[in-house]
C-alpha cells in the first residue's frame, strides 16, 4: 500500500545462512576459495573463528573473504559459539571429520537450542560425546544409548565431541542414516555438508515423527525444508552434487573444490524491510534481491498482500519461520483477524518466540493469543507507552522495531542485540519512516 513519499532505496544485508554454509564448506575445500559479499554479523564472525581455530585461513579482501582451506584439526583450546545456533550445529557435525575431540561452548541461552537430535544422528556414523556440564541428558563417557523419554533435546555446554577423521572412498557404500527434522532443517544440513568426505558418502533420511494433527500417525513433517535446498544448492558451487527424493538424501563421496561465490541477498532480513514500508505506506527498493532464490522468507511478498485484503486468514510458516515476527506485527494493521500456524519450532530460537511476541505485543495493547503452533492476531486494541523486551532475540527486538513505526510511544530493550544477524538495522529502519 505506497504512499505519497518517495521511494526509498536500501542495499540490503548478504544472507546469514548463505554465507554460513558458504564459509564451512570453503574451510573444507583443499584450496583457494572467495566469498564474495559476505555478512558480517556476530553469527557469521563466531563461525569464522572457530574454523580459523580449526585451521582454515580467512583472511578479508577487497570484496569479501578469502578462504585458504583444507586439513582441519581439533584445537587445543575450546571454541566459543557466542549464540549461533546454526554455529553450534554444523561445527558439532564437523566433530566426524577433524582428528582429536572438539569442545564447544557458548552462551546459557545456546544450551537450549536443540541439539540431541543431530547428536544421536551422528553417532551412527561415529561420534562420540559428552556435556562437561552434566544434566538430565548428558550422558557420560562415549555418549552412548538414549535420553529419557520427554527429555530436553538441549544439551548444556560445554560439550566434547570425538570423531575419528573419515576419508571418502569411491566405491564404498554410503553410511545410511536418519535424523529427526521436526525441530530444525539445520541437523540434516550439517550432515549433509560433511557427508562427501565420510567413507562411500552418505544416505540421509528424514525420519517420521507423530503428528498430533494426524491423530498421532506417523507423518513426514520437516520444517524449513528451503534452507535445505540452499544446502544443496552451495554444495554444488563448491564441485558436490546431493541427490534427494522425498525425504531421503543421498551424498557421494567426493572432495570439495574451491569456489569463487557470491552471497545471496537476505530475504530474512528483507523481510523486516518490506513490512516497515508496508506499515508505513511507502514503496521500497531492496537491490539485488532474487525471486529464483532458494530462501525461504521470500514468501514475505506474498503474505504482505494478503493483509491487504479483507480477512480471516490463515498464514502457514511452516518453511520460513523467520517470517513469523514481522508477520506477526503486520497483522496487528490487518483487515481481519489473522491465525499464525506451523511454527511450533520458534519456540526453540533464541528465545520462545510465540511466547515472547503473544506476551510483549499483547503489554503493547494489542490483542495476540497464543496457539500451540503459533498465534491469533485480532487488528485494532490501544497502544499505550510501554519499552518491550525482545528476551535477548535479534528477531524479537527487531519486530518491536517495526512496531514503533505505527507506535512511537514503543521503545525497544537490549536494542544492540540485532547484531547477531542485522547490524545495521536501527539504522535503515530510520530511512523507511
Amino acid at each position: 500500500m505506497p504512499g505519497s513519499s518517495p521511494p526509498v532505496t536500501i542495499d540490503p544485508p548478504g544472507s546469514k545462512s548463505h554465507t554460513q554454509r558458504a564459509l564451512l564448506l570453503a574451510a573444507l575445500a583443499h584450496g583457494r576459495s572467495e566469498i564474495l559479499a559476505p555478512l558480517d554479523c556476530d553469527d557469521t564472525a563466531h563461525l569464522r573463528r572457530a574454523l580459523e581455530a580449526l585451521g582454515a585461513s580467512i583472511q578479508d579482501g577487497p570484496d569479501g573473504w578469502i578462504i585458504q582451506g583444507g586439513r582441519l584439526r581439533a584445537p587445543g583450546e575450546h571454541i566459543h559459539c557466542g549464540e549461533g545456533g546454526t554455529t553450534l550445529r554444523f561445527l558439532a557435525a564437523l566433530a566426524l571429520l577433524t582428528p582429536g575431540c572438539l569442545v564447544l561452548d557458548g552462551s546459557e541461552g545456546l544450551s537450549r537450542r536443540s541439539l540431541l537430535p543431530l547428536l544421536q544422528a551422528a553417532e551412527a556414523l561415529g561420534l562420540r560425546w559428552d556435556s562437561l556440564r552434566p544434566s538430565r541428558v548428558a550422558r557420560p563417557g562415549a555418549g552412548r544409548g538414549q535420553p529419557t523419554r520427554g527429555a530436553s533435546t538441549s544439551c548444556l555446554l560445554p560439550i566434547r565431541l570425538c570423531g575419528p577423521r573419515r576419508g571418502g572412498s569411491p566405491g564404498e557404500r554410503p553410511a545410511s542414516i536418519s535424523v529427526d527434522a521436526s525441530h530444525s532443517s539445520q541437523f540434516a544440513s550439517a550432515l549433509l555438508m560433511v557427508g562427501p568426505l565420510l567413507p562411500g558418502g552418505l544416505s540421509l533420511r528424514l525420519a517420521s515423527v507423530r503428528d498430533p494433527g494426524r491423530g498421532g500417525t506417523e507423518a513426514p513433517r520437516v520444517v524449513s525444508r528451503p534452507y535445505l535446498d540452499m544446502t544443496i544448492s552451495v554444495m554444488g558451487s563448491f564441485g558436490v552434487y546431493a541427490r534427494s527424493r522425498g525425504r531421503r538424501y543421498l551424498v557421494p563421496a567426493a572432495s570439495y573444490r574451491p569456489a569463487r561465490i557470491h552471497i545471496e541477498r537476505d530475504w530474512s532480513a528483507a523481510a523486516f524491510l518490506l513490512t516497515a514500508a508496508w506499515l508505513v505506506g511507502r514503496k521500497i527498493v531492496l537491490p539485488g534481491l532474487s525471486e529464483q532464490s532458494p530462501q525461504g522468507d521470500k514468501a514475505v511478498v506474498s503474505f504482505l498482500e494478503q493483509l491487504d485484503t479483507p480477512g480471516p486468514r490463515v498464514f502457514q510458516l511452516g518453511d520460513c519461520p523467520d517470517l513469523l515476527p514481522p508477520l506477526a506485527v503486520a497483522c496487528l494493521f490487518a483487515r481481519g483477524p489473522t491465525r499464525i500456524r506451523g511454527v511450533a519450532h520458534a519456540r526453540g530460537k533464541e528465545s520462545d518466540r510465540v511466547a515472547v511476541l503473544a506476551s510483549e505485543l499483547s503489554r503493547a495493547g494489542h490483542h495476540v493469543e497464543q496457539r500451540g503452533d503459533g498465534l491469533l492476531i485480532r487488528p485494532g486494541g490501544s497502544m499505550p507507552a510501554v519499552a518491550l523486551d525482545p528476551h535477548g532475540d535479534h528477531r524479537m527486538a527487531m519486530a518491536f522495531g517495526l512496531l514503533s513505526l505505527r507506535n512511537p510511544r514503543v521503545a525497544v530493550m537490549d536494542r544492540q542485540c540485532v547484531a547477531k544477524s542485522y547490524p545495521a538495522f536501527w539504522e535503515d529502519l530510520r530511512a523507511i519512516q
